[in-house]
């Protein structure tokens, strides 16, 4: 394991001191305090400060902004490595209905609509103002291997200075801290009392009429079994499996018994970066104490649902934010217990940075070569099959790309070198907040196959249906 930077104390005294409009984070992060995890409710306060604060800014840069819906308790609760909770089941199901929010906000939101009609220079201004320049930016060599970076400027970098007191300490504390699945998911996956309670739960399943092996199973179908059916069947659909799903968890106790393997082992990746840990919580605490007068300014959110005319009940945020992290247990390699943070070895490459800026929002874009050149065309939505004559990918365009582009706002690419709508063969994710991938020729997709020159397919996802990263 490679030597760690030990975050200096300073660190730890710069969250007591920037402010959202003169507030402290004294009596959340002082020293005589525990730092503890933030609840549900908790983050969505803090994103929802952010927001505040990066709407703000962008004005001051003679930008219109609006504020975007947060995601809320349940949206956040979506994802998991298994369903466990039978209410939130039977109301939500697996969350399809905040995936159809967050798709109609990525090509939807006023934001979206706004900055693509501004003139090209005007655009390419607006990205710097918001996602800053990677020309300055703020590195991490990350534990699990390789690096991830992030600009010092624009307006979510001062966001993020105004409630974590030091972007930059914030960026590699958080970075380092949740970049640690891919240490310790793999230890869980072969622990005996993971696989005793997943046969557990699969037996409850196939008397309950639902032959899964496992919960991932589940996830890898799920599409598939709803296909050709209208949007409320689907939500029936997987709502009832959803609820069935949850009622074998609670009786072989699979949700508990995989929460406190992740916790067990998670702990133990954690012993090396003490200090990060403590100041990654500490941070936290301190913008959540913030974040109560940012929200005192915050404008009127714009709901999703009642923009697209829909009673769908998600709070899924749309606006281009970066997108929050889920917990650890949601799907990740063959049993899905973890997300990866996205990892990238290149992101600094001109070519792309500049390719980023003059992009249009909502959109994905695909690259003959390495550094976002050799333009093959962009996506607003799903393609799946590069090589037919439909979809905005056609003919000669499939198994070329080298370099990828996500400028999509909310939502994550997954590219499949398989075809057809099942979303079959190994699959690889493209994050927002990444924005780019600048050589695919050292990523390989989860079958083991090299990714450059070997996409056929993608789609837009939520990031709990990603199990491996763009690096």
């Amino acid at each position: 394991m490679r030597g760690k930077k030990s975050l200096p104390l300073v660190v730890l005294l710069l969250v007591l001191t920037a402010g959202c409009a003169g507030g402290t984070g004294e009596h959340a992060a002082g020293s005589g305090t525990r730092a503890r995890e933030l609840t549900l409710a908790e983050e969505a306060a803090i994103d929802r400060a952010e927001d505040t604060l990066v709407g703000a800014c962008m004005r001051r840069e003679g930008f219109r902004y609006w504020l975007g819906p947060v995601p809320g308790v349940a949206e956040r609760q979506a994802g998991r490595y298994v369903v466990d909770d039978v209410d939130w089941a039977r109301r939500y199901g697996y969350g399809r209905s905040f995936d159809l929010a967050a798709e109609k906000a990525r090509v939807g939101h006023p934001n979206v609509t706004y900055a693509n009609a501004l003139p090209a220079r005007e655009r390419v201004r607006y990205s710097h103002a918001l996602d800053g320049n990677l020309d300055d930016a703020v590195t991490v060599s990350l534990p699990s291997g390789g690096t991830v970076a992030t600009p010092r400027t624009g307006c979510y970098a001062e966001a993020r200075t105004r409630l974590y007191g030091d972007h930059a300490a914030w960026f590699r504390a958080r970075k380092t801290v949740t970049s640690l699945t891919p240490l310790y998911v793999p230890r869980i996956l072969k622990d005996a009392r993971l696989s005793t309670a997943v046969a557990a739960w699969s037996r409850c399943m196939k008397e309950a009429g639902r032959p899964f092996a496992s919960p991932d199973e589940i996830r890898r179908e799920r599409d598939g079994l709803v296909e050709g059916m209208s949007r409320a069947e689907a939500l029936r659909t997987e709502s009832a499996l959803a609820v069935t799903e949850a009622e074998c968890a609670r009786e072989t106790s699979l949700g508990e018994t995989a929460r406190a393997l992740e916790t067990e082992y998670r702990a133990e990746a954690l012993r090396p970066y003490a200090e990060e840990s403590t100041a990654y919580r500490r941070m936290r605490l301190a913008a959540l104490a913030r974040a109560g007068s940012c929200e005192a300014g915050r404008r009127p959110q714009i709901s999703v649902a009642s923009r697209h005319g829909s009673t769908d009940p998600s709070t899924h945020r749309g606006v281009p934010l970066m997108r929050k992290l889920p917990a650890a247990l949601t799907v990740l390699a063959m049993a899905a217990l973890g997300t990866a943070v996205p990892v990238s070895t290149a992101q600094a490459a001109a070519g792309c940075a500049d390719a980023y800026a003059g992009a249009i929002s909502g959109y994905m874009y695909a690259y003959d070569y390495t550094n976002c050149s050799g333009y093959l065309g962009r996506a607003e939505g799903n393609d799946s099959n590069w090589g037919d004559s439909g979809g905005s990918f056609q003919g000669s365009d499939t198994n070329r790309a080298t370099s990828v582009l996500n400028k999509g706002n909310s939502q994550e690419v997954q590219f499949f070198n398989g075809t057809g709508t099942q979303w079959s063969g190994g699959q690889i994710c493209l994050s927002r907040s990444e924005r780019y991938a600048s050589d695919l020729t050292n990523d390989y997709f989860t079958s083991g196959a090299l990714v450059s020159n070997a996409i056929s397919s993608h789609r837009w996802v939520n990031s709990g249906t990603c199990t491996k990263w763009a690096v």
